[in-house]
């Protein structure tokens, strides 16, 4: 657990360009994982892949965190699970990546995620859902332009559902997943900067002589006329 998160702040620190800029995308993660309810594990996850999307498609780093947030809102007045709320920001971060909004992510991947998104994508930017339709069809929605406009639709959406919902069964689990996984962490760290270098230590202090005694006890062996295949493994 802790290597794996060490990799995941590695690539956030390397995408927000320090990591100093890194520990400050970790610490708004963090806040609004635990406000929120959220997985933290999942919800690093998912700014990872959007944040390196949104970073190359040209949208600040500010404006990529108010876009996390208000459709963070969105999936916890959705009640969505850890792995639903992966698969939303999985799909933003296609939608991102392509450029232009295809209807295979925002009908389908976010759609089927997210109650009425589709609805809501066309009143974002003043149209119907059949005038929406067609201009997906013809690659006219710019992914760069509607992204701040759906997040803040899905925000005043659904930020009406937030006072049950930050309470509810699903959001406390998530902050007793958080705990367990903050839990993993200390100890990893514990393991991988204290323990675990000294216990490497101390083994490499013992090997040596081990694998010195095993030689000379081959060699006696082989002296004697002993076969020693028994023990290659050791030497």
């Amino acid at each position: 657990t802790f290597a794996q998160f060490q990799s995941l702040t590695n690539a956030i620190n390397f995408i927000q360009g320090s990591a100093e800029k890194g520990a400050e995308a970790l610490d708004f993660l963090r806040e609004i994982s635990q406000r929120l309810g959220l997985d933290l594990k999942s919800t690093v996850e998912g700014f990872k892949s959007f944040s390196a999307s949104a970073q190359l498609s040209g949208i600040s780093a500010e404006e990529t965190k108010r876009i996390f947030e208000s459709v963070s809102v969105a999936v916890t007045g959705s009640g969505l699970s850890a792995e639903d709320a992966n698969g939303v920001f999985l799909a933003l971060s296609q939608v991102i990546s392509k450029g232009t909004v295809a209807a295979e992510e925002l009908r389908g991947q976010i759609g089927e995620r997210l109650p009425g998104a589709f609805g809501l994508a066309a009143k974002s930017i003043g149209v119907t859902e059949q005038q929406l339709n067609k201009m997906l069809e013809q690659g006219q929605v710019v992914a760069k332009d509607f992204l701040p406009k759906f997040a803040e639709t899905l925000r005043t959406t659904f930020q009406g559902a937030l006072p049950e919902a930050i309470n509810s069964t699903t959001a406390n689990i998530n902050r007793m997943n958080t705990a367990i996984f903050d839990t993993k962490l200390a100890f990893g760290e514990l393991l991988a900067q204290g323990i675990f270098p000294k216990l490497m230590e101390a083994i490499n202090d013992v090997s040596v002589p081990f694998k010195e005694l095993i030689a000379d006890v081959k060699l006696l062996f082989n002296q004697l006329g002993i076969s020693t295949e028994g023990i290659d493994g050791f030497g």
